[in-house]
């Protein structure tokens, strides 16, 4: 486990990534990121505690599977990204 913070990990990230994409590439991701802080949450967005519609998932290796399968009746966290 890290000792560092979340924004730490994150910014520690971002140098290494940039060094390996070079500065121009990395710059069109910081813009990708402040248009979507600018847009704000959308609106319908799945709050804590809300049940979601099933929906067809891909695996890591390209098999279909859907939500419910993977999840039965367990809670779980789900974590949607916001990018294109």
């Amino acid at each position: 486990m890290s000792d560092q913070s979340i924004a730490q990990q994150v910014d520690e990230f971002n140098v290494g990534f940039t060094a390996q994409i070079g500065p121009e590439l990395s710059a069109v991701f910081d813009d990708e990121q402040h248009d979507l802080r600018t847009a704000g949450i959308p609106e319908r967005v799945v709050a804590v505690g809300d049940a979601v519609p099933d929906a067809t998932l891909v695996t890591s290796t390209g098999e279909k599977t859907s939500l419910h399968e993977v999840l039965g009746n367990a809670p779980a966290v789900l974590v949607f990204y916001r990018g294109s």
